[in-house]
């Protein structure tokens, strides 16, 4: 039985070559893979073994799983690997090895790597997102990934109108604190700091809301909460301007009361079809999300057409 499965993965095991490069405002390592530019979902994730002395002698043998952080395209698949035990910590230095633009102070050169890929697995099984009212996208840290992916994919499929969603939802949570902060004022007329750990993926953000565009009738909100952020008066530039629709708050977010609201939205509409509520990240934040998707009372449950819950 051993044997057989080893044998049915190598139908959906590739070996190719990876582009490797650090972000290091995040810890995060970014492999890109080229020639993987069709074959998954969004969700969905892959099992990697690098083939490399640089990952230990026996680094090979195991293989890690990571969740896609892209929808499928022509630019491939890209995998972001958070920087957190001895493996991706490896990773991490060899990708960093490959140095820095001399030109782009900061701005970090790719390496390639030979890899093994094995996957897709897993998904989001019977819930087709794109099929709901409504959609609400929670990420945690790394779990970004998986809101990238969701996000990008149904971005695409509003845009060639092939969907359901009038209301779109996301969320982004980030604890990290380092590098200079950027104050950022906001609607509520407060400052907060913008730390160097949001600025890598605003662009990545706002390129799904420029996806999206001004499609009649649909509304398409990101927000990105930095949990550590408190006032300051030390401002710099601020490397990324943000789009319309793309909001960054200090603190928490309260998703019981931000589902609440898209559920209220959603219950509007003529003939709703159900809020589809994806969350990935610490188990704290899937609690919050469980309870929150709990809390919601039986007649907003039914007027809006049910609210769902994938766990990641």
């Amino acid at each position: 039985m051993y044997a057989l499965d080893h044998s049915v993965r190598l139908l959906k095991t590739r070996i190719t070559t990876g582009k490797i490069t650090v972000i290091p405002e995040l810890g995060i390592t970014k492999v890109t893979f080229p020639s993987l530019a069709s074959g998954w979902r969004a969700g969905q994730h892959v099992r990697l073994r690098i083939l490399s002395a640089e990952l230990g002698l026996l680094g090979w043998t195991v293989a890690h799983p990571f969740t896609i952080a892209n929808a499928s395209d022509r630019s491939g698949l890209t995998l972001l690997v958070k920087k957190a035990g001895t493996w991706t910590t490896k990773l991490y230095d060899a990708a960093g090895r490959a140095g820095y633009y001399n030109e782009e102070p900061g701005k970090a050169v790719d390496r390639d790597i030979k890899v093994i890929v094995e996957g897709p697995y897993g998904g989001l099984g019977n819930m087709i997102m794109a099929s709901y009212s409504s959609a609400m996208l929670v990420g945690g840290g790394s779990g970004v990934s998986f809101v990238l992916s969701m996000a990008e994919e149904l971005a695409s499929d509003l845009r060639k109108q092939t969907c359901s969603l009038r209301f779109v939802e996301i969320i982004w949570i980030t604890q990290e604190e380092c590098g200079h902060f950027i104050n950022l004022f906001l609607s509520c007329k407060t400052l907060i700091p913008l730390s160097a750990s949001i600025t890598p993926l605003v662009p990545a953000f706002n390129s799904i809301l420029a996806t999206v565009g001004p499609i009649p009738g649909v509304v398409v909100h990101i927000t990105i909460f930095y949990s550590r952020a408190s006032s300051t008066k030390n401002a710099g530039p601020l490397n990324s301007a943000l789009a319309p629709g793309l909001t960054i708050r200090a603190g928490r977010p309260g998703l019981k009361r931000m589902l609440v609201g898209l559920c209220e939205m959603t219950a509007s509409i003529h003939r709703p079809r159900g809020v589809a509520v994806g969350v990935c990240g610490p188990e704290e934040l899937i609690k919050d999300a469980r309870g929150a998707g709990r809390s919601i009372d039986s007649r907003t449950r039914r007027t809006c057409g049910g609210v769902e819950i994938h766990e990641e």
